[in-house]
């Protein structure tokens, strides 16, 4: 078993050296060829754009761009109103006052992001931190998500484009304050970023180092809860992801792209293998502060879903096998 230093968090591990990508199975998924309202020149049939990187003398809502944000067309939170807190009884309610946008990735319905160039990876990348920065200007958001899926068991059966979603919350996910709350106490016992301390030693010990280069690491996290999971940690403190400058963008590109081709090369014969890939925002949580010199919480992970997760309402403890690095680097 091992621990998540981060959240307290316990997983069972089968540790071996005997698995491999091979021994994993799924469903193959056909991308969609239909009309596609997320392809250029179909610019019409999505909300206003919110963002957008484009080439020089192009419109609004027209084509020309590489990078392109929307709000989602059936949002789960809405940008507009009021938050509306009340009491129903003994329970607490508001309206659900947040941001649900999608990010195109590309304007090519046949290109995934692993298939972009690093160029590219870094326009996806630079809308990311421009839909953060504006988001975290709005009061009302606590937490801004930035997610992608893909393959069909990671939730993405219905899109074929290549996008990513963004959702800012009016409220802190309890796993996410958890975090905040165990970085703080550990600065406050020992007047050190708890993310900063595990960076060192990954980087001294560089036994489940993936790739680095000379602002971000990736690494197979101590604790991983699926195989081959890899978190990006950048090597200078930073406590959001939307407080990164334009060469520290370029270098995320580069840390990103050399992984992700390399796991497309041991699943060729099923290029949608299921891939959920996760960057977090913290605005303001009551009780704990914006993140600062405590915290360093602008990291991303990205999460092979190789297998399924097996569930319980009592669930103490993740189980997974655990991929030793050399095998990550396999692939």
């Amino acid at each position: 078993m091992r621990k998540d230093v981060f959240t307290g968090r316990w997983v069972i591990t089968a540790e071996t050296t005997a698995v491999r990508p091979s021994d994993f199975h799924f469903t193959k998924f056909a991308r969609e060829t239909t009309f596609c309202p997320f392809c250029e020149t179909n610019e019409a049939s999505t909300p206003p754009e919110v963002f957008a990187i484009r080439k020089p003398g192009s419109s609004a809502n027209g084509p020309g761009w590489s990078v392109r944000a929307v709000p989602n067309v059936a949002p789960r939170l809405r940008i507009e109103g009021e938050l509306g807190r009340r009491a129903e009884g003994f329970h607490d309610a508001m309206n659900g006052v947040g941001a649900h946008e999608i990010i195109v990735e590309t304007p090519h319905h046949d290109r995934s992001l692993h298939e972009l160039e690093t160029h590219e990876i870094a326009d996806v990348v630079r809308a990311y931190v421009a839909r953060l920065v504006d988001l975290e200007g709005d009061k009302r958001m606590r937490y801004v998500l930035i997610f992608k899926n893909h393959g069909e068991q990671a939730g993405a059966h219905t899109i074929s484009h290549s996008i990513s979603q963004l959702m800012g919350l009016a409220v802190t996910p309890r796993s996410v304050k958890t975090k905040l709350v165990v970085a703080r106490d550990y600065f406050a016992s020992k007047e050190r970023c708890l993310y900063c301390d595990v960076l060192q030693q990954e980087l001294r010990e560089r036994k489940r180092l993936i790739a680095e280069n000379e602002d971000f690491l990736a690494f197979a996290p101590f604790a991983s809860r699926f195989p081959f999971e890899m978190a990006i940690f950048p090597k200078f403190h930073n406590s959001a992801f939307s407080r990164i400058n334009a060469a520290q963008i370029e270098s995320l590109a580069k840390s990103c792209a050399t992984p992700y081709r390399s796991w497309t090369r041991p699943w060729e014969a099923h290029p949608t293998i299921s891939l959920s890939r996760t960057g977090h925002s913290c605005g303001r949580e009551q009780g704990i502060g914006t993140p600062s010199k405590t915290t360093s919480t602008g990291t991303w992970r990205s999460c092979p879903r190789l297998c399924g997760l097996a569930d319980s309402s009592g669930r103490l403890a993740f189980s997974t096998t655990q991929c030793p690095r050399k095998l990550l680097l396999d692939v």
